[in-house]
């Protein structure tokens, strides 16, 4: 029935009708039939093209249908299926041909075409690309494939645009542009995307594959062969028929991919499901056997490589084999295993001249492709110059006209390129601040949530081992064991939270309404805080109008988290002796819950994003959390059809203001008609209790988490006189009023962190000295330039346990305090129980019986004390920082300022001699050199 169609064509054609029906009549016959040239599978290829060309020189030499619309769009049609025939042949000279034909035939009559041709235009651009990359003409490929993709994009054909895109990739890859492959393969995936959401778009189920496969090809060419596996497992090996060409290089490529990460077996499996393909074609022969080649050399199975390189070497006899050079290096591997060694290096230096050679010839490639738009340019810049030469000889004046407008085109280039310059460094200016960005927000994400899982953890550990401590005391155990469970409720009351914010992302959250008194249930929660306040010393009052005894249908579960979060968030950042006040009233059937407080604020800045989930503001970005709360207040708001607002000034404090709307029949039932004033929830002590006086180490702690300072106080108030800061400015503040012994800091605080906190500290001259311990949720390795020069003596890790703590504390206190001692000889001095307190003790009253004895010496003092005098001399130097002799000497001294101040004796003579130092040279040497003044100007200071 074809042949019928073709012959019947024919005659009607060689019938010359006159007449535009006819003529129509021949174009419709016409295209049909160059669409059935396509379909023709069974004849070979040269009777297809004997066909074609045939059909296509009825149609040129019949000039009087030359203008017939429909006989030029079957003229350009059968010329292109002519051109595919002959690029299938390689036949570059023939695919040119008809591509200029074609653009020709377009451009002389493409006014008169009342048919889209751009598509025509495409194909052939796009077959042209194919050829010409066939034979190495890369820069003629890349430009014919930009116009191509360029063309179905404007023409809407989604498949052959996104395949477009697959062949410039695969140029890249082929002239190792990784780069660029890179940024064509994000615009591949973009477009693809962006059809795959439009559900009027059909596309082949086959170009996902291809697209996959694709992206697997880039990443293995970027030696990132597990990414590439990753890749390439994604890709639906139902979709593709047996034996076909995309299976085949679907098996190669995962097979190349396997070899690249070392599992050869599974690179072997895949490998052998080419060898099942009937009739290979002689480049798919190459590469399989190249493949299994490479396969067995990595297996160690030489022979059979060789059987490989064997029926390569027979297909090519001896030629191109520029172009396998992998065979050489398997060859000298071959031989190499052999034994035979010279041949080897043969192999090997044959293998390394066609490598080196290749290798040229790809930057060769890089070059023209880098240079495609250099040469271009020049070519431009040729014709411009033709021009102007014929101009000049024409018209001097239009001469320098074309001069000055060339001088504006290059200045304006060259505007357009700083420009474009300028640009693309702003670009990666933002992307690279973008990154630091986002690497900086990942960090202290977590950080913070590391702080907010190991602080309760500490101190449920904590409270546990003093449970354990005091297994005989009922009343600590209780206490204890309460303090334990409130802090894991609060705990999973966070990590529930932050769960079902995150449930937000994914499904949408249902509210269950039930009926409970609305005003009661709003107290209890309020006053629930009256413990936290109490410790933090700050003023919390509450009231309401609604009445006490009606019952409303609501949302109880999210309300309880609302009010929970902005109490808890204003009670965290408002400081001691400042006041919150919290109020709850039914206005218009809207529920109004306000929350004042007199904390840091946030700035105008900030007050857009606060409600952000992670956000915290930069001022308070160091006191942990996850920065969830305001988020959620937000989003379980609206789940309530509510609106949640916030006014603030920094350093004054924060209105939050939530509306919610209510179900009730009438307002009047549920709201007091008496107008209501604040309940004291817990008022502001303006003299703090005071510390029972003791001879303990005095100790200021500063934490920000209420919890952890409760903790603080049941472990350490019996050992150390504590006093409570809730953070670094409270802290400084408190520590310029009075003198501690020891710094215990929380790391993570606001308004001021740990590291900030002892750097203000330093700068007070009395604490340059004092025993700093920084406690953290996060491990200081990173920290330790900064600990170093800041002066960190201490870091403890969260969780830790009590002894821990205890140990570490004991440890810097008994260095310091026993310096102290040194120094304070006869006054009162703090009493603190370390392992070395008893020998300090005696050692210091032994110096002081002997102190006239100008023969005590170091032996002398050992053996009192019972030591050799190497060991007294480490015992006092670890503890100390002195040695025996220097301790003798320094006792002394500070005898010898006491009798001088105190004028005990009335010469300098007696004193000198009532030390033990009977050389007045020595003594006056010694002695300016410790006090830095001289004993007569001391003695003459005191009369």
């Amino acid at each position: 029935m074809k042949y019928l169609l073709l012959l019947l064509f024919s005659l009607h054609f060689s019938a010359h009708s006159q007449s535009s029906k006819n003529a129509n009549q021949v174009a419709t016959v016409l295209e049909f039939s160059s669409k059935l040239i396509k379909e023709i599978k069974t004849l070979p290829i040269d009777t297809i093209q004997k066909r074609s060309l045939y059909l296509l020189s009825l149609i040129n030499n019949n000039n009087k249908i030359d203008t017939i619309s429909s006989i030029q769009h079957a003229r350009l049609k059968a010329s292109l299926n002519v051109m595919a025939l002959y690029a299938t042949k390689d036949k570059l000279d023939s695919v040119k041909y008809y591509r200029n034909s074609i653009i020709k035939n377009i451009f002389k009559d493409s006014l008169k075409l009342n048919f889209d041709y751009n598509k025509i235009l495409a194909f052939s651009e796009f077959y042209y690309a194919g050829i010409e990359e066939k034979k190495l003409n890369y820069s003629a490929a890349l430009e014919a494939y930009y116009t191509a993709f360029n063309l179905f994009k404007r023409t809407k054909d989604k498949q052959k645009t996104l395949t477009c895109l697959i062949e410039l990739i695969n140029l890249h890859l082929v002239t190792k542009n990784i780069s660029l492959a890179y940024s064509t393969f994000d615009t591949l995936n973009e477009i693809f995307n962006e059809y795959q959401l439009n559900p009027l778009i059909e596309l082949d189920p086959l170009l996902g594959n291809h697209i996959l496969l694709v992206h697997g090809k880039i990443l293995y060419e970027d030696k990132k062969y597990k990414q590439s596996l990753e890749v390439l497992k994604n890709i639906n090996k139902k979709l593709y028929k047996l034996n076909s060409p995309y299976l085949f290089a679907y098996n190669n490529a995962i097979s190349y991919t396997y070899l690249g990460n070392h599992k050869i077996d599974s690179a072997l499996i895949f490998a052998k499901k080419n060898s099942n393909v009937a009739e290979l074609p002689l480049e798919y022969l190459f590469s399989k056997n190249k493949l299994f080649s490479q396969i067995y050399i990595a297996k160690k199975e030489y022979k059979t490589a060789e059987k490989y390189i064997d029926t390569t070497l027979k297909v090519l006899k001896g030629s191109n084999m520029s172009s396998h050079s992998y065979i050489y290096d398997i060859m000298s591997k071959i031989e190499e295993n052999k034994g035979n060694y010279k041949k080897a290096f043969q192999y090997y230096t044959q293998y390394k001249v066609i490598e080196d050679s290749i290798n040229s010839l790809e930057l060769e490639r890089k070059g023209i492709l880098i240079n495609y738009s250099i040469r271009k340019e020049l070519v431009h810049f040729k014709e411009s110059t033709k021009i102007r030469e014929t101009l000049f000889k024409k018209n001097t004046d239009i001469l320098l006209l074309v001069m000055v407008l060339i001088v504006v085109v290059i200045l304006s280039a060259f505007t357009i390129i700083s420009i474009h310059k300028k640009e693309k460094r702003r670009k990666l200016k933002l992307e690279l601040e973008f990154v630091k960005k986002t690497a900086k927000e990942r960090k202290k994400f977590l950080e913070n949530l590391s702080h907010e899982i190991r602080t309760p953890i500490s101190i449920i550990i904590g409270y546990l081992n003093l449970i354990k401590n005091n297994s005989m005391n009922t009343d600590k155990i209780v206490s204890y064991s309460e303090k334990t469970i409130d802090t894991s409720e609060h705990m999973i009351d966070s990590l529930n939270n932050f769960l079902t914010l995150s449930k937000l992302n994914v499904v949408e959250l249902k509210a269950k309404k039930t009926l409970k008194p609305f005003r009661n249930f709003v107290e209890e929660l309020v006053f629930s805080f009256e413990a936290c306040a109490n410790l933090k010393n700050q003023g919390l009052y509450y009231k309401s109008n609604i009445k006490t005894e009606v019952s409303i249908d609501f949302e109880y579960e999210y309300l309880n988290k609302i009010i929970c979060n902005l109490i808890m968030n204003a009670i965290k950042y408002t400081n001691t002796e400042k006041t919150i006040y919290v109020t709850s009233n039914i206005e218009e059937k809207y529920y109004i819950l306000t929350v004042i407080d007199e904390g840091v604020g946030i700035s105008i800045n900030e007050l857009d994003t606060i409600f952000n989930r992670f956000q915290q503001t930069e001022k308070n970005s160091e006191n942990g959390g996850f920065g969830i709360g305001l988020s959620l207040v937000h989003e379980l708001v609206t789940v309530l059809n509510g609106i949640v607002s916030v006014k603030s000034e920094p350093d004054i404090g924060s209105i939050f203001t939530v509306q919610i709307p209510l179900e009730i029949p009438h307002q009047s039932l549920y709201v007091c008609t008496v107008a209501q004033e604040y309940q004291c929830v817990h008022a502001v002590r303006m003299h703090p209790k005071v510390s029972v006086k003791n001879n303990l180490p005095k100790a200021l702690i500063v934490d920000d988490n209420i919890e952890m300072i409760s903790y603080y106080k049941d472990l350490l108030d019996t050992k150390l006189n504590c006093t409570f800061a809730f953070n670094g400015v409270k802290g400084l503040e408190i520590a310029k009023q009075q003198q501690f012994d020891i710094v215990i800091s929380d790391y993570k605080m606001p308004q001021m962190n740990g590291f900030e906190f002892k750097a203000a500290l330093n700068k007070l001259e009395n604490y340059k000295n004092i025993p700093f311990i920084m406690i953290t949720a996060t491990p200081l390795i990173i920290y330790e330039t900064i600990e170093l020069s800041i002066g960190i003596d201490d870091c403890i890790t969260k969780p830790f346990k009590n002894e821990e703590l205890l140990a570490r504390v004991h440890n810097l206190l008994e260095n310091t305090i026993y310096k102290n001692k040194v120094k304070n000889i006869d006054k009162d001095i703090v009493d603190f129980s370390g392992s070395f307190s008893v020998l300090m003790e005696k050692i210091n009253r032994i110096i002081i019986l002997n102190i006239a004895n100008e023969a005590f010496s170091v032996k002398n003092l050992a053996k009192e004390c019972a030591f050799s005098q190497q060991h007294l001399s480490l015992i006092l130097k670890k503890n100390t920082g002195l040695t025996p002799g220097k301790l003798i000497l320094e006792i002394r001294l500070l005898k010898a300022y006491e009798y001088i101040l105190n004028q005990t004796y009335q010469t300098l003579n007696e004193v000198i001699y009532a030390v033990g130092l009977n050389s007045r040279t020595y003594f006056n040497k010694v002695f300016l050199k410790r006090f830095g003044i001289k004993p007569n100007d001391l003695l003459k200071k005191t009369n």
